[in-house]
């Protein structure tokens, strides 16, 4: 193919854009993630009892894992 005949790549937009879209795709994953870990607590509940789900918070806490909270450092975002 001729130089003339390839396309030229596609320019990569307006940066704020791109994090505007990056920053809603994050928000995304994690709204399915946490729906999905609340699906999962409801389970081990009626499966298992309270008690479990009550144990593995807290084994998950000491292990140093926390639920989405806070202020992203990148966007400022309070959702983060």
């Amino acid at each position: 193919m001729a130089p003339e005949q390839t396309s030229a790549s596609p320019s990569p937009g307006d940066p704020q854009q791109v994090t505007s879209c990056l920053h809603a795709l994050e928000h995304a994953v994690e709204d399915a993630v946490e729906h999905a870990i609340e699906a999962t607590e409801r389970n081990l509940a009626r499966r298992f009892g309270d008690g479990l789900v009550r144990a593995l918070r807290s084994g998950l806490k000491g292990l140093g894992w926390r639920r989405r909270s806070g202020r992203h450092p990148a966007f400022g975002c309070t959702r983060c």
